[in-house]
């Protein structure tokens, strides 16, 4: 592994002003060795430039900007290098001077607010690299094709060749552009600590396969592109207490609570008529998953065969499970697949924690918690040695 950095820092404090600032470049080089395929096993590379520069005034009022150059060897050259800025503007109430008669109680008060754009180049499947260039399988058993005959071993027969992903020079970065409004507040000489924050995130060019591509085109294998979008909003909360109730004994409770929900915005489907738009996936959570709905068990074989055929399944009985024909078509396929639940992400998390310290004696303990979310209860299959008779004898 090769790795390359350089920093340049500045600070200076004059009369009522702070300014900062800070520029790093790198270079990486990672190579594992023999990693199952060439593609695997070539050195990942990655190159970059990002810098923060911060303005601060009497205390009161601040600025930041930083900003992220950047560039990844899984995309094509025109679209290698990304540009992801930042920025953020804070006022601390606290240290205006209308604001004194209110310190006793309250210590500290400061409202944030920040944008920024960040880039991910981490998409696609594990292993997945070099999106610009095709993926060809030279033998594939799959694709052979019988010709001829051999003297003495019969049929001559040649693997053929097979396309797993074809090259697109236009994949690029992932772009997230998240807003995010903040309040810190200090209280009872320091002891009470509460941070607020509730952001807004808008997710683009999301790497997904271009399903309803026409199967006329003949591809050989499914498409993808930077096509996908989403957006989430929430809120984080987080509370703190510190108290030293003796000489000996203080404890330090605190509490998290993160609210967070997200929605598909564009995804690639058909488009659905009002009568079937219960199929389409924009305005459902990124987790949602998507069932039959079971109304209850078959009673009898005639209520099995008076009932839509279920998937071309014609062996139902008695006692299997008779799903919804939620279109009405007389036919229980895809088609009848509904939102089931909710997210399988927990939309809410929630901690209680606590540190006490007696003389030389820490305890600590730490609750986590999470509600709106939904999980599956899949079956599995068991299977069991029987020994008979006849094998014992054996």
């Amino acid at each position: 592994m090769i790795w390359a950095q350089g920093q340049l820092n500045y600070n200076r404090s004059f009369n009522k002003h702070d300014v900062g600032g800070m520029v790093i470049s790198y270079l990486s080089s990672y190579e594992s060795g023999n990693a199952g395929s060439v593609t695997s096993s070539l050195p990942q590379r990655n190159v970059g430039l990002s810098g923060r520069f911060s303005y601060g005034f009497d205390k009161r009022y601040m600025a930041e900007f930083n900003f992220g150059y950047n560039a990844s060897e899984r995309f094509e050259k025109n679209n290698r290098w990304g540009f992801f800025p930042s920025g953020g503007l804070a006022y601390a109430v606290s240290n205006e001077k209308f604001f004194a008669p209110l310190l006793k109680v309250v210590n500290e008060l400061k409202f944030r607010a920040t944008y920024g754009i960040v880039g991910n180049d981490q998409i696609g499947s594990i292993g997945d690299r070099f999106f610009y260039m095709s993926q060809v399988n030279m033998s594939d058993a799959a694709y052979s094709a019988s010709f001829g005959r051999n003297e003495g071993t019969g049929v001559y027969s040649r693997p053929g060749i097979s396309v797993s992903r074809y090259a697109n020079s236009k994949i690029s970065w992932e772009i997230s552009k998240q807003i995010n409004l903040g309040m810190d507040v200090k209280m009872l000489d320091n002891s009470l600590d509460i941070v607020v924050d509730a952001f807004r995130q808008y997710r683009s060019n999301i790497l997904m396969p271009r399903t309803y591509v026409e199967s006329a085109a003949g591809f050989m294998a499914t498409l993808i592109s930077n096509y996908g979008k989403a957006e989430s909003k929430g809120v984080d909360v987080a509370i703190g207490y510190s108290k030293q109730l003796n000489k000996n004994l203080s404890i330090n409770p605190r509490g998290t609570f993160t609210y967070a929900a997200s929605k598909l915005t564009v995804v690639d489907e058909l488009m659905y008529s009002n009568d079937i738009s219960y199929l389409s996936k924009v305005g459902q959570p990124i987790s949602q998953v998507w069932g039959l709905i079971a109304e209850r068990l078959f009673i009898d074989k005639n209520e099995v065969a008076n009932s839509p055929l279920q998937y071309g399944d014609a062996g139902l009985l008695a006692g299997d499970i008779k799903y919804r024909d939620v279109n009405g078509d007389g036919v229980i396929n895809d088609d009848d697949k509904v939102p089931i639940g909710l997210p399988t992400v927990p939309e809410i998390m929630f901690g209680l924690g606590s540190t006490i310290r007696y003389k030389k004696i820490d305890l600590n303990f730490f609750f986590q918690g999470s509600a709106r979310s939904s999980f599956l209860l899949i079956r599995k299959t068991y299977s069991h040695f029987i020994e008979t008779e006849e094998m014992k004898t054996a």
